[in-house]
């Protein structure tokens, strides 16, 4: 019994946590060709996959012939080929830098 309690604490504690800081990311949803992921504090680019979960200060590229979704909430992004973001703030506001290429977005 005194397990199954613990149990229920640790549940009550971590499913709030867990979903305060997946408030604060973004999305990749739909990724065709070379897209990388420049996480903030590492040095390499990693392929960017769907599903994979960025946070502030991370940078998205796409090279040639490619294209990605980026989705938060209610937010659609939309990157061409050879564009490169980087995202600043993920809050009550959403700051993205564009340093090169086309971006679209579209609020549903």
């Amino acid at each position: 019994m005194k397990n199954l309690n613990r149990y229920f604490i640790c549940l009550l504690f971590f499913i709030p946590l867990q979903l305060f800081t997946q408030s604060n990311r973004v999305k990749l949803t739909y990724v065709i060709g070379r897209v990388e992921v420049k996480r903030v504090g590492y040095l390499r680019w990693i392929k960017g996959k769907s599903g994979m979960s960025l946070g502030e200060r991370d940078r998205i590229r796409t090279g040639f012939r490619s294209f990605v979704q980026v989705k938060r909430g209610r937010l659609l992004l939309k990157l061409s080929a050879y564009t490169n973001i980087s995202i600043n703030q993920l809050g009550n506001t959403i700051r993205i830098n564009l340093n090169r290429g086309k971006l679209w977005t579209r609020y549903t």
